[in-house]
């Protein structure tokens, strides 16, 4: 045993710096990826309305972070936070706006 207490193992990848934007949620593009062929983004602006203004909000832009913050775990509505200060996935999934 050395003098650590803690054996001198290596795991087989490095770290590094990068300038890319990344996101610790990146686990939820299986389930955005599964739902777009399963036609819920277009069942989305099928049953909910459309905005009445050229300010509204598109009803996809409601449900589908909803959607992913349930599925992330999230259990109230503050846990929304999460996704909408994460830029990385919502760069992922393309949302200009998290209400």
């Amino acid at each position: 045993m050395d003098n650590h207490g803690i054996g001198q193992e290596f795991l087989p990848f490095k770290l590094g710096v990068t300038e890319e934007i990344i996101t610790s949620l990146s686990g939820l593009a299986l389930f955005h990826e599964a739902t777009l062929p399963s036609g819920v983004v277009a069942q989305t602006h099928k049953r909910l309305p459309t905005p009445c203004s050229n300010r509204g909000i598109s009803p996809e832009d409601y449900v589908m972070p909803l959607a992913l913050m349930l599925t992330g775990g999230g259990q109230c509505l503050e846990d929304i936070r999460e996704i909408q200060q994460d830029s990385g996935l919502r760069k992922l999934y393309g949302f200009r706006h998290v209400p």
